[in-house]
């Protein structure tokens, strides 16, 4: 993959959640309700990362790795809609403020940790891999190789070195992966905790100053 294609394929979130979001905050109008659509989307999101492991390896179209995005987005965009409106739906007005900011934290903190234990698996992945699939004659710079896009970039497309480094990648970035999955699979049990708040009952405006 190209550069420019992972531009394009990084951007599919934006993009696809853009669009969605207005028909989902329409369905949610239509219905009252927000609870039901965790259903749809937790399914999705996994299956779309499920898709991804398959999919993520060298040699392969680049269609299949924008489908996948296209059911991360899905998934993904929605679900933190759904996540910040049963936290607003649960409070009074006077008490939005705290509980945005503890979901931001607890945000915060998941990703922190998200990122630590997605650095852990690729540290402990992708450096051995590279040992393992490329040729002997560039195993003096396997470091360099690791830490360095432009070393990797700069063996031809087809060689040796280039093939096994991006065999590395499929092999680190799939257990990547398989990680995400199982921690978004708890996910399937906390979807049934949300209480289903009706939100069309709650469409009384504050009065006087609110600020």
């Amino acid at each position: 993959m190209r550069l420019s294609e992972a531009g394009y394929v990084n951007s599919t979130f934006q993009v696809v959640s853009g669009v969605l979001l207005f028909i989902v905050g329409y369905l949610i109008h239509r219905t009252g309700r927000f609870k039901w659509l965790f259903y749809v989307t937790v399914p999705i999101y996994t299956f779309g990362l499920g898709l991804m492991i398959y999919f993520r390896q060298p040699n392969v179209k680049i269609g299949y790795i924008i489908m996948c995005e296209i059911f991360i987005s899905i998934g993904g965009s929605v679900f933190i809609l759904l996540v910040q409106l049963g936290v607003l739906a649960a409070v009074d007005h006077q008490h939005v403020a705290a509980v945005l900011a503890l979901l931001y934290v607890t945000g915060t903190v998941g990703g922190a940790i998200g990122n630590t234990i997605s650095g852990t698996i690729w540290t402990n992945t992708f450096f051995k891999a590279l040992q393992q699939k490329l040729p002997e004659s560039a195993l003096p710079d396997v470091l360099t190789i690791y830490s360095s896009l432009p070393a990797q970039l700069a063996y031809p497309v087809g060689s040796p070195e280039r093939i096994a480094i991006q065999e590395a990648y499929g092999y680190g970035q799939a257990r990547m992966l398989a990680a995400g999955i199982g921690i978004f699979g708890l996910s399937f049990i906390w979807m049934f905790l949300i209480k289903n708040h009706d939100v069309s009952k709650k469409t009384l405006q504050t009065k006087g100053v609110v600020f």
